[in-house]
């Protein structure tokens, strides 16, 4: 039988650094909606849902989910491990492509190469290419990581800080450190293409200076489509003092 593989957006509406963000504007949707449209782009999950916090703060997240036709799931604000869990499970998921929410540009190629990846190579471990790991080349922001429903009911029965449990990642891989969390979880990852490797870019939103990069992005291109290439072509055009953002820091 073939393994159910699902996308899961991790999102929330109050985020400390730009609270809201997850609903600002830039080109013609808002962030959620650019990561979500680009996400349901991969030829090999065959679903992706949005996983919210179930707190009357997010309740408008969800209205404007449901709004949008976006399938959203509801689970625990703080711990992320069973928020993603509980709707791998609620879906059926054997494997669990995780991909935050303020990524609004996941590249169908790059998110379908960390899954074939995966699925040949690293089933049992955590595979990733969302940022650079062991010095893969990836910009951050255009990939996703993997990992299956087993192995999180796995990292879900052990203690873990609270810090833990709201960064899932840290449960496998620290991309700061590059450490793996423990020795019996393999991590793996794939060379970036040599096009596009460039470790410097950074293409996530967590502040006001971000989301003017990305809308003065959405409005040199007028949207139209636009891969890696020709924003690795843009980013080097422009003065980025302007926005102290768009590079790792």
């Amino acid at each position: 039988m073939p393994l159910k593989i699902g996308i899961v957006l991790q999102c929330r509406i109050n985020s400390v650094r730009l609270p809201g963000k997850t609903l600002m504007n830039f080109g013609r949707k808002s962030l959620i909606e650019h990561t979500f449209y680009n996400a349901t782009k991969s030829k090999l999950a065959n679903d992706c849902i949005v996983a919210i916090p179930n707190t009357p703060e997010n309740k408008i997240l969800a209205e404007y989910l449901e709004d949008k036709s976006i399938p959203y799931f509801e689970g625990s604000e703080e711990n992320l491990v069973s928020r993603h869990l509980s709707v791998a499970e609620s879906k059926a998921f054997d494997v669990i492509v995780r991909i935050p929410a303020d990524n609004p540009l996941p590249h169908q190629s790059e998110v379908d190469r960390i899954i074939t990846h995966h699925i040949s190579n690293n089933i049992e471990g955590f595979s990733s290419n969302l940022s650079e790991v062991f010095d893969s080349g990836y910009p951050d922001g255009i990939g996703a990581e993997v990992f299956s429903t087993n192995l999180l009911r796995k990292i879900n029965q052990r203690y873990a800080t609270a810090h833990e449990l709201e960064h899932v990642h840290l449960n496998f891989f620290d991309y700061t450190s590059q450490k793996p969390k423990s020795s019996d979880i393999q991590i793996s990852t794939v060379t970036c293409p040599p096009s596009f490797a460039r470790p410097d870019i950074r293409l996530d939103i967590n502040t006001n200076q971000d989301l003017q990069y990305f809308k003065d992005m959405f409005s040199f291109f007028e949207g139209s489509n636009f891969d890696i290439t020709d924003i690795i072509n843009w980013h080097d055009s422009i003065d980025l003092s302007k926005y102290k953002t768009g590079v790792r820091q």
